[in-house]
């Protein structure tokens, strides 16, 4: 029978998890909520699919529901000669990520919808850090305007899952998926931060940091109509 239990019991035997709360530590959610994938009562959400994406070989369509290939079937293809001559394209997943107050939570499960294709040496130059690793996804509010607009598409590193200095992050808080700044505060706080002066600033310190999840940092937001 292939139940979400059954699916999540093959990927910690296979990346040598052997309890509920590795498997929580693992995918950065809580034990009491891995408990509920196991039992029945709920499914898996926008960010354990995204930890499970970036940390394993198994298809986040096969983990959701159990449909489609066990195994992924279009990872993002290394850079090529002919490509780093000319184009490089970048995988577009369709979820948001809130510009405002209030996270996006995206119910449905996160996969690669389109790809945008970029000139390889405006890529290299304004994009940096590891290309195959960088993912494009959805701006959604106006919390970070002038920066980031609603409708602009995000170029995310998601090489990065920790703070690596000030800067802007695509990162998993509270109520939410969300597109901020973050700025490092004296005795070792952050700053969330909206570019938009309309919305507060709010600092995170202690053990509430481990409530701030990156995803990944942003490299570049533009609109699909410059390229």
């Amino acid at each position: 029978m292939n139940t979400l239990k059954d699916r999540l019991e093959e990927l910690m035997a296979e990346y040598g998890l052997t309890t509920q709360q590795q498997l929580a530590d693992f995918a950065g959610v809580s034990k009491g909520l891995v408990g509920q994938w196991f039992n029945g009562s709920t499914g898996l959400g926008a960010k354990p699919l995204s930890a499970f994406d970036k940390k394993t070989s198994f298809s986040i369509n096969w983990l959701a529901d159990g449909t489609g290939d066990k195994y992924k079937t279009h990872v993002l293809p290394a850079i090529t000669e002919s490509e780093s001559e000319d184009r490089i394209r970048f995988p577009r997943l369709n979820a948001e990520a809130t510009c405002g107050a209030a996270g996006t939570i995206n119910d449905h499960y996160i996969e690669v919808v389109d790809y945008v294709t970029v000139a390889a040496a405006w890529a290299r130059e304004k994009l940096g850090g590891n290309l195959n690793k960088i993912k494009v996804i959805t701006a959604h509010g106006d919390s970070m305007e002038p920066t980031i607009e609603n409708g602009d598409v995000m170029f995310v590193d998601t090489a990065v899952e920790a703070f690596e200095g000030d800067g802007l992050y695509l990162l998993w808080y509270i109520d939410g998926l969300k597109a901020k700044r973050l700025q490092s505060t004296v005795g070792g706080g952050l700053m969330i931060i909206s570019d938009n002066s309309s919305y507060r600033t709010e600092t995170v310190r202690g053990e509430d940091l481990n409530a701030v999840h990156i995803i990944g940092r942003i490299r570049g937001a533009w609109r699909l109509s410059q390229f």
